[in-house]
């Protein structure tokens, strides 16, 4: 199966004492399921976890594809905004 979407929420971890951070400890856990449930049942969305994407001081991080949009610092409310974009038509 192709996808039209494709999401990928960044969900690295690093030890607490890490001056990068990581996406882990800012949040990016309930994003993801957040993510995942609104996004059920959506024919040609894909949602997925993902390693470091390479912006830890800028976390939670998402990117959605093909668009190539690049959430940083996301919260529940840019989770919603992002849902609403993969939902709506054209």
């Amino acid at each position: 199966m192709t996808y039209r979407e494709h999401v990928f929420v960044c969900l690295n971890e690093r030890p607490a004492d890490d001056p990068k951070g990581c996406c882990m400890s800012r949040g990016a856990g309930p994003l993801l399921e957040q993510l995942k449930e609104q996004t059920r049942g959506i024919k040609g969305v894909r949602v997925n976890k993902a390693g470091c994407l390479g912006r830890c001081a800028e976390g939670p991080v998402i990117v959605r594809y093909p668009a190539g949009e690049w959430l940083v610092h996301a919260t529940a409310e840019d989770v919603t905004k992002l849902t609403k974009k993969i939902t709506e038509p054209g």
